[in-house]
């Protein structure tokens, strides 16, 4: 249920930032409960290709990790607009955000670099995810 409204707002959102008629050269879909651990790189950011996400390369768990996303322009669309395929996929197999978002991803032929961003999630008492504690160096 919670992955279903976490999909539903990334829809709206998305769907203002296309009627705004701004035109944006990136997208950076983000978890409000992350604290990031390093810098965004703007250079990286800016120069993500056409029909490419750059993704963290840190808890995948056999799919993509969805806490932080790069998304070119295009691919940003895609990657906002995925809870319209749920149905379909949740009718094959259960449905994980990881491996859902990979499933997105192949099915409409986009690009996957590797996001060297690290972030933890920081729970309402203000402690760190237990699995996110690896992160740290």
């Amino acid at each position: 249920r919670n992955l279903m409204r976490q999909l539903e707002s990334l829809r709206r959102v998305a769907a203002l930032w296309r009627r705004s008629g701004v035109s944006y050269e990136a997208v950076v879909y983000a978890r409000p409960d992350l604290k990031f651990l390093d810098a965004i790189d703007a250079g990286q950011v800016l120069a993500v290709p056409s029909k490419t996400i750059l993704d963290p390369y840190w808890h995948r768990w056999s799919g993509l990790n969805d806490r932080v996303l790069v998304c070119s322009r295009d691919a940003a669309a895609v990657v906002a607009a995925r809870i319209e395929l749920a149905p379909a996929y949740a009718a094959r197999t259960f449905l994980r955000a990881e491996s859902f978002l990979q499933f997105v991803v192949r099915a409409h032929g986009l690009r996957v670099g590797d996001l060297a961003l690290r972030a933890q999630r920081v729970r309402a008492d203000g402690a760190v995810a237990s699995n996110d504690l690896c992160l740290e160096y």
